[in-house]
């Protein structure tokens, strides 16, 4: 519960939203699509560094109760993401990581 991410205090984060179509949330995984959206996460990736910013992706899954949060540490253009924090959190957990994440960063 809220254990593994970050409690940062005036930092700048992305956070992308990744639906999730035949997987469930907790299952699907970014680096499993690399080769179709490699270049959309690189993108993402080199937006956040270029606004000194934390990438955060989020799984969800209109039908599923719980989403997955990672937090993009270090990324490869060829090789995906190479290290990261994830934790899955029920929907009343992530809208509460949420708003702590609205006090505590700028959201890009």
């Amino acid at each position: 519960m809220l254990s593994k991410l970050p409690n940062f205090t005036k930092k700048n984060a992305v956070i992308c939203g990744l639906k999730c179509a035949s997987v469930a949330p907790a299952e699907s995984h970014p680096n499993r699509y690399w080769q179709k959206d490699g270049k959309h996460f690189v993108s993402l990736y080199n937006k956040a560094k270029e606004n000194k910013a934390q990438l955060f992706l989020v799984n969800y899954k209109v039908s599923d109760p719980k989403v997955k949060v990672i937090w993009v540490k270090k990324l490869d253009a060829k090789k995906g993401i190479t290290a990261q924090v994830q934790e899955v959190l029920d929907r009343e957990q992530y809208t509460a990581w949420l708003e702590k994440m609205e006090g505590s960063f700028n959201i890009i």
